[in-house]
């Protein structure tokens, strides 16, 4: 059974739960899984569309991240240390930028871009630690 790792009540209105399997829910339902660094999700709420974005501390010393200039607690008392940001408005096209710090006043340790985000399903945003394991595309047979 997963576990959960973070729990927001938003506005008496919605619940988001993000678990120690990277699965992000509303009211119990399941949004999406988390991947990469972090991953935004376009939901409805209130009768207009918001955007929810989880994700991992990249840095042991985060112990906050800034998700769009707003500042997130970093749950460090699991490993990967994990994060779920309070839903923000979206407009199509907007980016999320993620930061994280070692305290509220600190440096970024680290920062990411999402590209423009749509009202459909969003990429996880995967930075520069990643590895790929496989050509983008097919070597040439010629």
């Amino acid at each position: 059974m997963p576990k959960v790792v973070i729990h927001i009540n938003w506005a008496d209105r919605a619940t988001f739960t993000l678990d120690d399997e990277y699965v992000v829910r509303r009211d119990g339902e399941k949004l999406g899984e988390q991947g990469g660094d972090f991953t935004p999700f376009v939901i409805e709420l209130d009768g207009a569309p918001h955007v929810l974005v989880a994700g991992e501390g990249l840095d042991p010393q985060a112990q906050y991240v800034y998700v769009n200039d707003h500042p997130v607690r970093v749950n460090t008392t699991v490993r990967p240390s994990m994060w779920l940001a309070p839903p923000m408005p979206f407009s199509p096209g907007m980016t999320v930028t993620v930061a994280g710090k070692a305290d509220l006043e600190g440096e970024d340790l680290w920062r990411l871009e999402s590209g423009p985000l749509t009202e459909g399903a969003n990429e996880p945003v995967l930075g520069p630690g990643w590895t790929r394991y496989a050509p983008l595309s097919p070597p040439s047979t010629s």
